[in-house]
């Protein structure tokens, strides 16, 4: 992030202060009283790191804390059984509700996350992607990543080009586009993460970051006695929209079967990996026995919602709990992006 950046992050987090003391956002939010706004997060870290966290996905966990002492003055957490009862018909709405749902069930959700739920007595849904789950290895989607980021190589080959890996930037640039790669093309993402190791020469085996590995079963059990409830977000985390119907249907309901004979409880929630989806997918969903399903699309959800579409608030770790706070009402991170297209293309052109 250059000064110019920061600079301006600093100024759009002071105006949100002035904007929540001038009680501008308590107003804003008769507009939402007979909406759910249900935040998603990845993961939680103790310290954030440049190139394994390139992407902001895990919130440190002292942001975070400050987040949710900030949103409890105004704010009622419900379940996602308190919304569907609510979709229902069943119970009415609280005011200013929200909910907090975090992807990928990762370890520290264990270890940052789950004692703050605790603290702030919240609930909150994780979905897993039951392949990972209480294994100790990495996913694919995280792999390029570690070893990336681990490897003392200043030079790699990868399927047949040529990354420099001399610099933090060059690593974070290496990173997205390896990855992008294999996500796009399933069918040589294992020879190309194998041709990668060798490359690096790190090994996926040898990981032991929290912030890539899983959580275990036990774990999960542990946090389930204190109201977290776990959702699926498939068996393999594969963009489930390329798949044929017969390969969506195992993943929905192996997830499914699984989650429910791990923690012994429905399984009724689900995650679009990526938040990817359609109406086939939409349908199967309904049909493989889920109540609801969970896109990345931006937006708070009314009672007449479809609900094998809700949408969710995406938030990382790119901002303050400021910034997080203005994000609830407006899509602040589109416009942020386009700022920062414009002002890229302007230096290019000076």
């Amino acid at each position: 992030m250059n000064k110019v950046e920061a600079e301006f992050l600093k100024a759009v987090s002071l105006g949100s202060q002035i904007i929540a003391m001038l009680g501008i956002y308590k107003l804003a939010n008769r507009w939402f009283k007979d909406k759910v706004r249900i935040i998603m997060f990845h993961g939680v870290t103790k310290k954030h790191d440049p190139i394994t966290n390139f992407d902001q996905k895990h919130i440190e966990r002292k942001k975070l804390d400050r987040f949710i002492e900030l949103l409890k003055k105004e704010w009622i957490f419900i379940s996602l059984d308190q919304f569907l009862a609510y979709a229902e018909g069943r119970t009415k709405l609280p005011e200013n509700a929200i909910h907090i749902t975090f992807d990928d069930g990762y370890e520290n959700c264990y270890t940052e996350l789950f004692p703050l739920l605790k603290k702030y007595e919240i609930p909150a849904t994780i979905f897993l992607p039951t392949v990972y789950t209480g294994r100790k290895e990495i996913a694919w989607y995280d792999a390029v990543t570690y070893l990336i980021a681990e490897t003392s190589e200043a030079e790699i080959v990868v399927d047949q080009k040529v990354y420099k890996l001399t610099s933090q930037e060059q690593k974070i640039a290496a990173i997205a586009e390896v990855k992008k790669k294999i996500r796009d093309s399933p069918k040589k993402r294992e020879s190309v993460l194998e041709e990668l190791e060798h490359a690096t020469k790190v090994k996926r085996s040898s990981c032991k970051n929290e912030n890539f590995l899983f959580m275990s079963w036990e774990q999960c059990q542990e946090m389930q006695k204190h109201g977290v409830i776990f959702g699926s977000h498939s068996v393999h985390h594969q963009i489930m929209t390329a798949q044929t119907e017969d390969e969506i249907k195992k993943e929905l309901k192996e997830s499914k079967k699984i989650i429910e004979e791990k923690l012994a409880v429905p399984c009724d929630y689900f995650a679009y990996p990526f938040g990817e989806s359609n109406i086939k997918m939409q349908t199967l969903l309904r049909e493989a026995g889920y109540n609801a399903g969970f896109t990345t699309t931006y937006g708070a959800n009314k009672r007449t919602a479809d609900k094998s579409v809700l949408s969710r608030i995406s938030l990382n770790n790119w901002y303050d709990e400021h910034i997080l706070l203005l994000t609830l009402f407006c899509n602040f991170p589109v416009f942020h992006h386009w700022l920062l297209e414009k002002y890229s293309r302007i230096r290019r052109i000076l």
